[in-house]
């Protein structure tokens, strides 16, 4: 039986669940015993406490089956609308959602003939008979109970598509798939000819001397951080219906390895993972992972060039950066303060958090607070047009303009842009 709450709130050690339906009196034994708090136990516990409104920490710690329990809730694959931020949808929201309509499709994962892993993905190239669905990695994964997924395609693996038009058909191939980025490419026969998404790349953030909120109704065909977005999927069983989660893009840095990843407040569901991120006119702008507060997504960039270099030569080399790098808004105020006043002309380019040593980027000479400005003769506005450079000159020596505060004049460097190591390969937490 589900119960759906519509927030769960922790004082002092205590889960107390508000605003439940009625049916969560005949579910209160499934709970965990000591997350039960009546309103007695509730008081005297803050007596012994102390004052219940000062603002601590609440920390407790969970035993396996409590573990197991609430893993198990979050991997009941509900519908985006059953989390309350999904409950109700603005009209901007159902506009895009209709718009990609077409081309989002659910997917079912079957392995030895067993349900695993349901998803959705998105259809990128359709012909008569065909169509090119662009996911998540995870759905065709082995499954496993550890930390972090595991890097294996099993081998009796079947992945079923489901149609707005109540259709279904099984994968014929997976044409591409790569752990590193998570994203995978599977080939579907079908007896509709599908209309593909329209895609939009995604934008770096604005230059440091721009005024983005000053001109609110400036429209743009790309996508930049604080711009309204909505992830779209599918549910998996009849009538197969369309689900949407609104939010917005975020200019945050994700905690996965990958930090090639963009950030969004949309709260999907487990099978949504794979589902398209698309902006207020519909267009695709990433591939989005599930999560269990925020939804990180892959920019269609990255997916997209690929995709492309896949289909070229078969596969799809990848840069190993070197350097933990981000915006140069993410810069640290002073920090900032430093290049303007030594740089003025200097608005936009990517700040060298990290420089990892013994890397590429650490025998080029790139330093930690580095600006690189210019990568291949092109200057750069952020982090994601550098990643696409780098993408374009792998086994190749590139030259690198950076800039530093305790030099008066840009420095010139040469690296050798080297392809991702196995041991590189970005680590993918299990949700």
């Amino acid at each position: 039986m589900e119960v759906r709450t519509s927030s769960v709130y922790v004082a002092n050690g205590l889960i107390v669940l508000a605003k439940a339906p009625a049916m969560l009196k005949s579910f209160v034994p499934v709970f965990p015993q000591r997350f039960i708090a009546t309103e007695e136990t509730m008081f005297r516990r803050w007596e012994e406490n102390g004052n219940p409104w000062e603002r601590k920490a609440a920390t407790f710690d969970l035993d396996a089956s409590e573990m197991t329990y609430f893993r198990e809730y979050f991997k009941s694959r509900p519908k985006f609308s059953e989390r309350d931020n999904n409950a109700t949808l603005d009209d901007i929201s159902k506009e895009a959602a209709l718009k990609a309509n077409p081309s989002v499709v659910a997917l079912e994962c079957f392995i030895e003939g067993k349900e695993t892993i349901r998803g959705c993905g998105i259809i990128i190239e359709s012909n008569l008979n065909k169509c090119i669905v662009l996911t998540s990695a995870n759905l065709i994964r082995r499954p496993t109970l550890d930390k972090d997924v595991k890097n294996v395609i099993p081998n009796d693996l079947k992945v079923y598509m489901y149609s707005f038009d109540n259709r279904s058909s099984c994968a014929e191939e997976v044409c591409a798939y790569d752990f590193h980025l998570n994203l995978a490419v599977l080939r579907f026969r079908t007896t509709t000819c599908f209309e593909p998404a329209t895609l939009a790349h995604v934008k770096d953030p604005k230059n440091v001397t721009s005024r983005p909120f000053l001109r609110p109704h400036l429209r743009s065909s790309s996508t930049t951080p604080g711009d309204q977005v909505v992830a779209i999927g599918r549910y998996f069983t009849w009538p197969f219906e369309l689900m949407a989660a609104p939010g917005c893009y975020l200019l945050r840095q994700t905690n996965y390895d990958c930090k090639e990843l963009f950030t969004t407040s949309c709260v999907i569901t487990r099978c949504g993972d794979g589902c398209p991120m698309v902006n207020a006119r519909g267009e695709v702008i990433g591939v989005a992972y599930y999560d269990f507060n925020l939804t990180h997504c892959m920019p269609i960039n990255i997916a997209w060039k690929w995709w492309q270099r896949c289909k070229q030569f078969g596969e799809c080399r990848l840069p190993s950066l070197g350097i933990e790098g981000t915006y140069l808004l993410r810069a640290r105020l002073g920090l900032l303060e430093r290049i303007i006043v030594k740089f003025p002309h200097v608005s936009k380019g990517v700040l060298v958090e990290k420089v990892i040593s013994g890397s590429c980027a650490d025998l080029a000479g790139i330093c930690d607070d580095d600006i690189i400005i210019q990568c291949a003769g092109k200057s750069v506005e952020g982090f994601l047009e550098f990643y696409e450079t780098l993408m374009d000159h792998v086994g190749s020596f590139i030259e690198l303009v950076v800039i530093r505060t305790n030099s008066v004049i840009p420095i010139q460097l040469k690296m050798e842009v080297v392809e991702v190591a196995p041991d590189q390969i970005n680590s993918w937490p299990n949700r």
